[in-house]
């Protein structure tokens, strides 16, 4: 039988040149998962590598191998990463000790094959260590929000509107419109939907504001238009921000507010946190959390799967795992922009009727903040975990001294139906109004914006 030399095969190498050679691998080859683990570079496939290794078995030995190196190599390739040839060696000295034992013969190289077990051993390790690593890296920079252009700052965009500053140093951008505040009788502070601003058009023509003697405050809301960005944004934080935009403009001790659509969350914060300053409230197309403890499970897992896919995904990504809002590849409400299949046939018609339309000023610039401090952040409180849900609120006018309004759409198809039906149920204080024929956009509707404003300052007008 033909024993080959020790001295000639490539194992039997000095420990401390092999010690050297299988680190400066395993550190090569962690450098390359790390980097394929952020998408950035393919593995390249190491063929020769695996041929190589085994040409260097006699022929006899690969001719009594049950499974060939080239063939291990293969079988056990993990999405590109072939077998290094250090890893191949380990295997040929495996082979060699079990062809020597089943041949009668005492194995030689114990020492070496422990010497390499170990060694293939440290090396999983850590390629895990490389691998979760390069995770963790990968993680850390796609979490990470993308920096704000804050208006008014060095290199961010003008300041063009009226502002108020609030105590924390932020600035809310605001608008007036319908008769002054100084002479109003009913001072209305509303909140713009998702992807809007304060310049968006109210379908009210003026003379019916100064037949209701009504003052609108429209504001950006924190992080859109012109207003600072707040990291902190909650629930809360929107209430008091009205609050404060209050009394900035002296408009008196109490007001009326208005939301709209995911804007509504504003309004059930001035319910819950600031009740003693309404006069009145009135809630539009308002968003429903899908994960509010009031609903039953299978209720709300009904209206979810119900949902357009990126509608799907967005909510569920804004509530389980806010910190990914910022990937671009996830499917978002975004990429609905300009496609007809979250409207109604009439919000269609409204959105043909308003394209036809001169954008008044300011429009178009509801972003210019950067996406996530506007978009990201209000669907992240919108459908994030809150410290209340909307059952918990105590009616604000136990003494019918104001009204509290719910208007949906019966063809709503962004806010599922039966969810505002239930909610209306469950408060038995709120005033609910169910437009037939109308979708989301029924704010759009001259008529039924007349109806609405109506409706809020009714109580005070005695009707």
């Amino acid at each position: 039988m033909n024993v080959e030399n020790p001295t000639t095969s490539t194992f039997f190498k000095p420990r401390v040149a092999l010690q050297a050679e299988l680190r400066w691998r395993i550190f090569s080859r962690l450098c390359w998962i790390t980097v394929s683990a952020t998408g950035f570079v393919e593995g390249q496939r190491r063929e020769k590598a695996v041929e190589a290794s085994a040409d260097r078995l006699p022929a006899a030995r690969r001719a009594r191998g049950s499974l060939g190196l080239a063939s291990l190599g293969h079988h056990l390739r993990v999405r590109g990463l072939e077998l290094e040839s250090w890893i191949l060696i380990g295997l040929e000295l495996w082979i060699q000790t079990q062809l020597e034992s089943s041949s009668g013969l005492r194995p030689r190289g114990n020492q070496a094959l422990k010497f390499c077990r170990s060694f293939l051993d440290n090396m999983i390790a850590q390629i895990a260590f490389g691998l979760l690593a390069g995770f963790i890296g990968y993680a850390y920079v796609a979490i990470k929000p993308p920096c704000s252009r804050i208006c008014g700052s060095k290199g961010g965009p003008q300041v063009t509107s009226a502002r108020v500053r609030l105590d924390d140093g932020r600035h809310l951008a605001y608008k007036e419109r319908g008769v002054a505040k100084e002479i109003a009788k009913h001072k209305i502070i509303i909140a713009h939907a998702y992807a809007d601003s304060k310049d968006f058009n109210f379908q009210i023509s003026q003379e019916v504001l100064k037949e209701l003697h009504i003052c609108i405050l429209t504001f950006d809301r924190a992080g859109y238009g012109e207003s600072d960005p707040n990291p902190g944004r909650s629930v809360k934080s929107e209430a008091f921000d009205i609050q404060e935009l209050a009394d900035k403009l002296q408009i008196g001790p109490k007001f009326y507010v208005m939301g709209l659509s995911i804007g509504a969350y504003a309004v059930y914060g001035c319910l819950k946190y600031i009740p003693h300053r309404l006069s009145g409230a009135t809630l539009v197309v308002p968003l429903t959390n899908f994960w509010w403890p009031c609903f039953p499970a299978k209720l709300s897992r009904d209206a979810l799967n119900g949902l357009l896919f990126q509608q799907l995904w967005t909510y569920r990504v804004a509530h389980y795992a806010p910190w990914w809002m910022n990937q671009s590849w996830l499917p978002s409400l975004n990429s609905l922009v300009g496609k007809p299949d979250p409207f109604s046939r009439s919000d269609l018609e409204i959105l043909e009727q308003l394209a036809g339309k001169a954008p008044t000023p300011g429009q178009g610039m509801e972003t210019q903040q950067g996406l996530h401090e506007s978009l990201h952040r209000d669907l992240m409180v919108a459908f994030g975990k809150w410290d209340f849900d909307p059952t918990d609120i105590s009616n604000p006018f136990p003494e019918g001294e104001g009204d509290v309004n719910m208007w949906v759409g019966h063809e709503d198809k962004v806010f599922p139906l039966e969810l505002a039906r239930y909610l209306s149920g469950k408060i038995p204080w709120i005033r609910y109004h169910e437009v037939a024929d109308a979708g989301h956009l029924l704010i759009y509707d001259e008529t039924n914006c007349e109806a609405i404003f109506r409706a809020l300052v009714w109580t005070s007008l005695g009707m």
